[in-house]
């Protein structure tokens, strides 16, 4: 069991690795983000609070309504949604772009 443990470690840490080499090659900016339902903050990374526009002095945390004023002040975002069932549901965000 601690073999298949390891092995599949070492399997996400690669594929995780070739991701990030492969978006670096691209240069693309890629900005991820975290709900906390408990508290109803999300984190941003420093891709994300880029997009939105936020200060890079943040430490990262801002209110879900923050959160989602800022998405709705963004020109190139059409709209945004939980997720539902198959897509990850309230886990996940669905945004569109235009």
């Amino acid at each position: 069991m601690a073999l298949a443990i390891e092995y599949l470690s070492r399997n996400v840490a690669e594929s995780a690795s070739k991701l990030s080499k492969i978006i670096d090659l691209l240069n693309m900016s890629i900005g991820a983000f975290e709900y906390d339902k408990a508290d109803r903050k999300v984190y941003c990374t420093e891709g994300m609070l880029f997009f939105l526009n936020v200060p890079s002095d943040s430490d990262g945390y801002l209110a879900k309504e923050v959160f989602d004023q800022r998405l709705k002040q963004l020109k190139y975002v059409k709209n945004f949604r939980l997720g539902t069932f198959g897509e990850g549901e309230d886990g996940v965000t669905i945004v569109s772009l235009e």
